[in-house]
């Protein structure tokens, strides 16, 4: 921000109107005891029973968990998930916003990975004088095997690092 702090966050942010925005969700549960009678059908989910959608006769329809059926009653947990709008801070406050993309930078590694690991297999195989059964060097096998493990070391580490992008505001 303008004033040098900082915050986190991680489930995302929108700009809308001059305002910087956060959306989560509140999930809310509330134990319900209804009629039999009121009850239209209840779709399962699974096969454990104990979890599932309730439809009423009127159309009205809800999630459920441990679901309990009586000779003339259904007692469950209604589960409601809300989401919410928060306001952050107005745009005028903001310095800098990164946000770290880790899939964008995977195809680099992989290109510097892999002739690194080539270049490896191709030194190791030398350094340690490997040899085939009839006991020619056979340097090709510790090769196709370090320019594997030289890929996936480059996309593991390029995951790890990520990409940042970065957009700057001027108040």
């Amino acid at each position: 921000m303008v004033n040098d702090s900082s915050f986190d966050i991680n489930d995302g942010t929108i700009l809308e109107n001059d305002t910087l925005f956060s959306y989560g969700s509140i999930i809310g549960m509330e134990n319900r005891r209804y009629a039999l009678a009121d009850i239209a059908e209840i779709k399962y989910m699974n096969n454990d029973y104990k979890n599932g959608s309730v439809l009423f006769k009127n159309n009205e329809q809800l999630r459920g968990q441990d679901i309990i059926t009586d000779h003339d009653s259904i007692y469950f947990t209604t589960v409601k998930t809300l989401n919410t709008r928060n306001i952050i801070i107005p745009i005028d406050k903001v310095k800098t916003v990164s946000y770290k993309n880790r899939w964008l930078r995977m195809p680099l590694g992989l290109l510097a990975g892999t002739p690194l690991g080539l270049l490896s297999g191709i030194v190791l195989g030398h350094a340690f004088h490997t040899t085939d059964d009839k006991g020619n060097p056979d340097v090709l096998n510790i090769t196709l095997a370090m320019t594997c493990v030289g890929a996936l070391t480059g996309i593991i580490v390029s995951y790890i690092i990520g990409y940042d992008s970065i957009y700057l505001f001027y108040p």
